[in-house]
């Protein structure tokens, strides 16, 4: 294998190992973990967090944020995160989730 190949195969490896890191950041969020109307619905093994929130509130999240309601009639999205997701992308989020779920 060529060093570049190699390269690039580390390289994307570790993109993967932090949006995982940052994926499983989301439902330890302090303010996700006090607010009982967001639940983790599966366990979080990667990059995707999916959650029951209150119906009313899915409308008001995309306003700001983009992610796909994954089972409608019960309410579970499902959110994402990249790459280049950071620390203080998620604690934002989860704190306008917070907001919009009261």
């Amino acid at each position: 294998m060529e060093k570049v190949a190699v390269f690039d195969l580390l390289h994307r490896m570790a993109r993967n190992l932090r949006k995982d890191a940052i994926g499983l950041y989301l439902p330890n969020d302090f303010e996700l973990r006090k607010c009982s109307q967001v639940r983790i619905v599966w366990p979080v093994e990667a990059n995707g967090v999916f959650a029951q929130i209150p119906c009313a509130a899915i409308a008001k999240i995309m306003e700001r944020y983009f992610y796909y309601p994954w089972i409608e009639e019960e309410c579970i999205v499902r959110w994402m995160c990249s790459f280049d997701t950071t620390e203080q992308d998620v604690k934002e989020f989860a704190g306008f989730v917070a907001e919009a779920v009261k």
